[in-house]
């Protein structure tokens, strides 16, 4: 009898001093966790040492009548749902600081160079190419990638000043290949469809480290702006490509009051230390992320603190994980194919899993103005994931969008910088206020800096709109709150329901402008040009 009353005696010191253990490393863990505010540290302190007194009382302490089945059974569910809290609160935080060790893994950047020859020529292999044209474009790695292909096959290098120049060798047959950036030939298509002449006969990528200089900004004490750019394309977010989103949030963590400003992909611009000819803003993209911050400063009159790199798989999968979005529409439509999917969409909030987020973000094909509505529809969408992820609503999907994200953007922002945040949402849990702008302009075809004398479609900016955003973006900073966008009461939600088109995304027939002709700046659809 004494035997087995000291081996449960034991179990029961054992069980207090294991759990007495665990509490103080869960504490030590969420403290160095650097997430947490003080406040809630604190508090979590007291209680772990309350529960501690608890299972003192219950497992250890014995009165004279010794420790009563009653406080034991107390003590052992006390024990099991605590381990079972732990375990939980470790697994979020462990996925958080996962998260956090991510930043600055995705710092490259990928050209991907390909090989042309003429579509009826007889070359089937590199091996049989004797010379290979070129132009010397500043702000890309194309001695990288000749180098590269000298290693497949030594042969000549010609270069040549101008890509009209280059293209027509080509077809003229004055030379054997071309190597040229593959968003940089998807770019001189929009003009010529340069794939009626030509086929792609191999590949190389250029693969380079992107070194962002360290922000000294306290993003909870002092107002910054972040600039998202999308990318026009799927899969490897280091890949270089054109830039068609571009939206610059300014974010005042003082007032709780965030602009975001969009600008048109089209928007003509004179790219950042170049001269003569100005360019899409798109095009920035093909140059690097830096050459997007740096025109966009020259434009605003802004100082661009960090930049979200972004493609279409990340919206995607960042809706999914958190288990979709209400997003405000302007009007009622029905997306094109060419937008990833045939979705009716009603004027109000609806609800937008992945897919129709993704269709709704990139339709501009069935809107009155087009590209200028098509931002309205990207910041409407972003609206929806920030009210999202900073509801409580977000505790159930949490770690879900953690692991959506690894690797599906790139940042200069720091990992202690979003830690600083998010613990300054967890300590106030404030709503947001959230107001948008979109710049607007003309119509027009101009010759670009990246075509050269090819004239393509172009927004020439307006710009009482520009300097209406500037005033914005100086309001902010000097702590003033702005009218909301959008009505937080969103009332009945419509789910929209897909429209089985008769026609595959390849089949959708687009109009085919003269670049040459005569516009009327008040078209507003003149741009229905395939950018996607």
């Amino acid at each position: 009898m004494v035997n087995s009353m000291y081996k449960r005696i034991s179990f029961n010191r054992i069980l207090f001093c294991f759990m007495s253990l665990l509490m103080m490393a869960f504490f030590a863990y969420i403290s160095f966790a650097n997430i947490i505010p003080f406040k809630y540290i604190a508090l979590i302190f007291e209680i772990l040492l309350l529960i501690d007194l608890i299972l003192y009382l219950s497992l250890v302490f014995k009165d004279n009548n010794g420790i009563k089945i009653r406080r034991k059974i107390i003590g052992y569910i006390i024990s099991t749902i605590l381990f079972l809290i732990i375990i939980l609160a470790s697994y979020y935080i462990a996925h958080t600081l996962s998260f956090f060790m991510s930043f600055g893994k995705n710092s490259y950047q990928e050209e991907n160079y390909i090989i042309l020859v003429k579509k009826d020529s007889n070359i089937n292999s590199i091996d049989e190419i004797k010379n290979m044209g070129y132009v010397n474009q500043e702000f890309s790695e194309i001695d990288k990638a000749k180098d590269m292909v000298k290693e497949k096959r030594n042969l000549e290098f010609i270069e040549y000043e101008q890509y009209q120049m280059l293209m027509k060798a080509l077809m003229d047959f004055n030379i054997d290949s071309l190597l040229i950036e593959a968003t940089r030939y998807d770019i001189l298509c929009e003009s010529i469809n340069y794939n009626d002449e030509f086929k792609i006969l191999d590949k190389v990528s250029v693969v380079t480290k992107i070194m962002d200089d360290i922000v000294d900004t306290n993003v909870v004490k002092e107002p910054f702006s972040v600039y998202i750019s999308g990318i026009d394309t799927y899969g490897s977010i280091g890949s270089v490509s054109r830039s068609d989103v571009n939206m610059l949030v300014t974010v005042n963590p003082i007032t709780k009051q965030i602009l975001m400003v969009s600008i048109p992909r089209d928007y003509y611009v004179q790219l950042h230390g170049t001269s003569g000819l100005k360019d899409k803003l798109t095009h920035a993209g093909i140059y690097g992320i830096d050459m997007s911050i740096s025109t966009i400063e020259d434009l605003l009159d802004v100082e661009i603190d960090y930049y979200f790199r972004v493609n279409f798989s990340t919206l995607y999968a960042v809706v999914d994980a958190i288990g979709g979005v209400d997003v405000y529409s302007e009007y009622s439509f029905t997306s094109s194919s060419a937008s990833g999917g045939r979705f009716k969409f009603v004027k109000g909030y609806n609800y937008l899993d992945g897919r129709k987020a993704l269709s709704f973000a990139r339709e501009r094909y069935n809107l009155p103005h087009g590209d200028r509505d098509r931002g309205i529809n990207q910041q409407a969408v972003l609206d929806g994931i920030v009210r999202k992820v900073t509801s409580p609503a977000i505790l159930t999907t949490y770690t879900s969008l953690l692991d959506s994200l690894k690797s599906t953007f790139q940042t200069n922002m720091l990992e202690t910088d979003i830690q600083s945040l998010i613990k300054m949402q967890l300590n106030d849990m404030a709503s947001w206020n959230i107001t948008t702008y979109s710049l607007n302009g003309t119509d027009s075809h101009e010759e670009t800096y990246s075509t050269g004398y090819h004239k393509l479609y172009v927004m020439i900016p307006t710009q009482s709109t520009v300097n209406a955003a500037k005033n914005m973006i100086d309001l902010v900073y000097s702590n003033q709150i702005l009218e909301p966008s959008y009505n937080y009461e969103a009332g009945s939600i419509t789910n929209p329901i897909e429209v089985k088109s008769r026609y595959s995304t390849s089949e959708v027939i687009v109009p085919n402008i003269n670049p040459n002709s005569n516009l009327d700046s008040n078209d507003t659809n003149i741009e229905q040009k395939p950018d996607d």
